[in-house]
């Protein structure tokens, strides 16, 4: 006789089933399904999502992405025919809903399964007015295809920060906010199998979608493992194929940001990656040999260890000049005579023997003194548990070598010196908690975990120095140089010298936050608190002295974007960058008058960028 099973007991037996289930293991009974997800894609009308925050776009596929990385990005798998372009196709969208069961009946608004069950997902995404824009031509895009979209909009404190909530707990089903590009794509945290946040462990990694693609994920661990450009190439096609393919995140689009310049200034040519003073060299305003920039409040101090201000960083740059560019998402020689990789034979990657208690960087990209149990990558690459004894490893060596010729301001040569005083300043315990990037000019490259990681410097000459980098080290930008420089000739107003000076004493000198020397374009002349900068022609520049048409740069200061968009409409001001236009009505504005043709401005897209992630599982 068949056995009856009570209702309650039966809800007790699938409880402790399901709690004998790891965290985010139940697939999503919608999302879980690749052509709903694909289909989602299809349907959304990312052109009139970026018109609806941007009106004022003739083209807004011009900020369009298709993978997780910029068209123009070096490694973006540009060409390939297996990334699949989801151009907006809503009758594709719906067709792929129909083959995935989501059947939209005579005279209905949504569709619904053979259950009778609805086709409505919940989207969530902060309250600020711009994404609360966007979402809403984002639901028209499913209502069209018959996917009802439950629109909550939420403060960015619990949807972004709180780590008990929103992002960090997987608290969605389709989910929007905002990455940004680099010139290093990294990736790690966001897309392989081991960075899924789950409660076992403690919501670690930032994977979110829940996005295990053992082909991709095993590309991408490579790709950030290789320091050779080809075999990198290779890895990210693999990952872009598989991203397209699985559809787990939509891109949507970049925001949008401006560079604006009176109409007569020449070469003006503002990049999306690089500030829009990185071809100031070349600037020439017929008529005027003073160009007149607006920015937004004064720096406190031009030492980029205590502060890194927008305006500090822009002066900062053109008294130091920079060893690296990074044009259009990939980096290229400035002061350096090139960037030195495997390739081009600067840089050599040893196979060396490492024992119990040497200095190592571990498995996991941290610094470690090596003991029985560490986790080490060895000479094949492969992650192994050290056991004890003589083990094998790769150290990269790598030799900087910069232009020769480099002259400060008052005349001076660089020297090694000078490399040598930028490494004991900015690896010093006082500057601990300094922001990444020196007064040196680098490119990102300085900072405590930098120093952290290197071994020993040889400062072989005047114009080169080289790294050894500890046992372990697999930075795949090890090109860029960890060390700048600071005069140490200099005298100061009491007599002493840059490089006799303590470490402690520099953020009070005035040689240092108020007028510091470099090799780059300009120096500094003046500098009325509050009012403005005024920068000279460097007379020792290494391009040339006469080759700056621009002799004086005078960076004014404004309040505010409405304030400085003012000064740049009625000419108090020849030059406006992104962060003195800001993103609100300012940049309509400027936009509008340069339609109009009152001023010159060039439209970029940042390196932020607007994305749908799908969370694939139930808790």
């Amino acid at each position: 006789m068949p056995v009856t099973v009570p209702v309650k007991q039966t809800v007790v037996v699938t409880q402790e089933i399901a709690s004998a289930l790891p965290s985010f293991s139940t697939p999503h009974p919608i999302l879980g399904d690749r052509r709903v997800r694909q289909a989602i894609a299809y349907c959304t009308d990312r052109d009139a999502l970026i018109a609806s925050v941007y009106p004022f776009l003739a083209d807004p596929s011009i900020l369009r992405l298709d993978t997780f990385l910029p068209r123009t990005h070096w490694a973006h798998a540009a060409g390939d025919a297996a990334l699949v372009q989801y151009d907006y196709d809503p009758d594709r969208g719906r067709a792929l809903l129909q083959e995935a069961g989501w059947i939209l009946a005579g005279g209905a608004k949504y569709r619904a399964n053979a259950a009778g069950e609805p086709l409505a997902l919940k989207f969530t995404a902060t309250n600020s007015q711009f994404r609360q824009t966007w979402a809403a031509a984002f639901e028209a895009n499913m209502t069209g295809c018959g996917l009802r979209l439950l629109r909550f909009h939420v403060p960015v404190d619990w949807w972004q920060r709180d780590p008990a909530s929103g992002l960090a707990r997987r608290d969605f089903e389709l989910g929007a906010f905002a990455w940004t590009s680099q010139v290093e794509p990294g990736g790690e945290s966001l897309y392989t199998c081991s960075q899924i946040p789950r409660a076992e462990n403690g919501w670690a990694g930032q994977n979110y979608t829940g996005w295990c693609n053992p082909a991709a994920s095993a590309a991408l661990e490579a790709a950030n493992r290789s320091l050779l450009r080809q075999e990198r190439l290779e890895h990210y096609r693999i990952l872009q194929e598989a991203f397209t393919q699985d559809m787990v995140s939509l891109p949507l689009f970049y925001r949008a940001e401006a560079a604006a310049a009176a109409k007569g200034l020449i070469n003006f040519s503002p990049d999306t990656t690089e500030d829009y003073l990185w071809n100031v060299h070349r600037w020439e305003l017929p008529g005027a040999d003073t160009v007149r920039i607006g920015v937004i409040q004064s720096p406190a101090t031009l030492f980029p260890l205590i502060e890194h201000s927008a305006a500090g960083r822009l002066v900062a740059r053109l008294i130091y000049d920079r060893p690296v560019t990074s044009l259009d998402y990939d980096h290229r020689p400035g002061l350096l005579v090139e960037l030195p990789t495997l390739e081009s034979g600067n840089a050599l990657d040893n196979e060396v023997e490492v024992r119990e208690g040497d200095a190592i960087w571990d498995a996991g990209g941290a610094p470690a003194t090596l003991r029985a149990g560490t986790r080490i990558a060895d000479a094949r690459g492969q992650v192994v548990e050290y056991t004890g004894g003589a083990a094998r490893m790769k150290q990269l060596v790598v030799t900087y070598q910069w232009l020769s010729g480099l002259t400060f301001s008052d005349g001076e040569p660089l020297t090694a010196a000078d490399f040598e005083l930028a490494y004991r300043i900015d690896c010093h315990p006082d500057f601990l908690d300094s922001p990444p990037a020196s007064p040196g000019g680098l490119v990102g490259a300085a900072s405590f975990t930098t120093c952290d990681k290197i071994q020993s410097v040889d400062f072989v000459s005047d114009t080169s120095y080289t790294v050894t980098w500890k046992p372990g080290v697999r930075e795949p930008q090890y090109y860029l140089p960890p060390i700048g420089y600071y005069p140490a000739h200099r005298v100061l107003s009491d007599g002493r010298r840059l490089a006799a000076v303590t470490p402690a004493e520099w953020a009070r000198l005035p040689e240092i936050v108020e007028n510091p020397i470099g090799v780059g374009p300009y120096q500094i002349s003046q500098w009325d608190k509050d009012r403005q900068i005024v920068l000279t022609a460097n007379p020792f520049y290494w391009r040339g002295a006469n080759t700056l048409r621009v002799k004086t740069l005078v960076f004014q200061f404004s309040p505010g974007p409405a304030e400085a968009v003012q000064q740049l409409l009625t000419g108090s001001v020849d030059v406006l960058g992104p962060e003195a236009i800001g993103i609100g009505g300012e940049l309509i504005e400027i936009m509008a008058a340069a339609e109009a043709g009152s001023i010159q401005a060039r439209l970029l897209a940042t390196g932020f960028w607007e994305h749908l992630d799908m969370n694939l599982y139930l808790r």
